[in-house]
This record gives C-alpha cells, structure tokens and sequence, in this order.
C-alpha cells in the first residue's frame, strides 16, 4: 500500500513538472497587452519576458494552477495523516525507562519540527498562494491604499521573513542548530568592513550567505 501511494504521489509532482513545462507559455495577445501604459516600462527594459496574461486571465497557465491546487488537495490528507500518526506514537511511547537526555532531546526535536512547518508556511507557502491566486483574481478591486500598505509591509518589514528566497527560508533550519548558531559565519558579520568616508557595512550578498552556510551545514 506504501508503494502504490509513493508512485501516485510522484506520479501528481511529476505532472505538475510537466505541466508547468507546456502551460508556462505567453498569452495569444501577447503583444497587445505590451502595449498597455502599465506594462510599456517592461518593453524599454528588454530582456526575456514571459506574459501569461491579464489579471484574472491567465490563458493557459491557469490550467496549470488549477491542476496545482487539486494536487495539492490530494496530497495534503497524506501529510496530515502521516504527520499526526507518528506524534501519537511518540505520545505513547513510555519515558519509564528513557533518559533526561533523550526526553530533552525529544522535545527538541518536535519544537524543531514545529519551527520549520511554520518558516514553511511564512516563508513560502503563503506568498507563493497569494501569488498564484492573483493571477485566477483580478486584484482591481482591492483598494489602491490597501495594497500600498500590504506592500510597504511585506516588501519592506518583512522582506526577511515574508518572501519565496530558498537562501532565507534556510536560516529556519541553521538558526535552530546551537552549534551553527556558534559557527564563525555568524560571528564574521560582526566583524564588518568600513567603507571610507562612507560608514556603510559591507555586507555579502544574499547567494554568497546561502552559500557558506550551505557549506557550514554539508562539512562542518
């Protein structure tokens, strides 16, 4: 039974792949909609763009979200089941004859797992819904004030958090290790360079962080 569940849930992520493969491709009035006032700064930019199409009209890539969120629904009873079956067995398991250690050790490990379930949501799920949902709804209605300040919000105060980058996404499960947290990568940031005449930080960039700590976590 196992196995016929393994093959039919990789069998659905494999059609999303595929899927995401045939629908991602540009709307039919492609180069009407380019020359739209909102989207003309698109145009003298240059480069590749890919238009899925209007607000609430993705022509061919809906198919696709569509697909997505009925994956989705098929495969999340299975986490949900699996998920809660194994903490009921850990809650029956006897601490009769375990140590204080294993309790401690235990117990970290659940809060651990809680953390990262939760970095998973903030991080990456919810934005990555609103953004998917938006292009199923056209988001004309919502008041022009409201979403100034959902952007100002999400954008600014919560870029760390509240964003689809894998390399912050990540820090969840470094952060949460005592001995990364001790690792010389976090206590280098303290030992910043000064520009001079400047007084700005030299920080490293987003990829080269995501890059050391990946190194600290597959060789340390």
């Amino acid at each position: 039974n196992q196995s016929i569940i393994n093959i039919l849930l990789n069998a659905i992520l494999l059609a999303n792949v595929l899927g995401f493969e045939y629908f991602g491709r540009d709307h039919d009035e492609k180069d009407q909609l380019m020359m739209l006032p909102e989207l003309d700064w698109f145009s003298r930019r240059g480069g590749t763009i890919f238009l899925f199409g209007p607000p609430g009209d993705p022509q061919y890539f809906k198919w696709e979200i569509l697909f997505l969120a009925l994956s989705i629904i098929i495969i999340s009873p299975f986490l949900i089941f699996f998920t809660l079956d194994a903490m009921r067995n850990i809650s029956k398991t006897n601490t009769k004859f375990l140590s204080g250690y294993t309790r401690a050790m235990a117990r970290r490990l659940f809060i651990t797992f809680i953390v990262q379930c939760l970095g998973a949501v903030v991080c990456y799920i919810v934005p990555l819904t609103f953004m998917l949902s938006f292009m199923l709804i056209d988001p004309h209605f919502v008041p022009g004030w409201l979403c100034a300040c959902l952007r100002f919000l999400f954008v600014s105060c919560f870029q760390t958090l509240f964003n689809v980058n894998n390399y912050q996404f990540c820090l969840f499960f470094i952060l949460k290790n005592p001995s990364y947290r001790k690792a010389s990568f976090f206590t280098s940031l303290s030992n910043v360079t000064w520009f001079s005449g400047s007084y700005k930080k030299e920080i490293s960039s987003g990829y080269t962080q995501a890059r050391r700590m990946f190194h600290m976590f597959l060789v340390k």
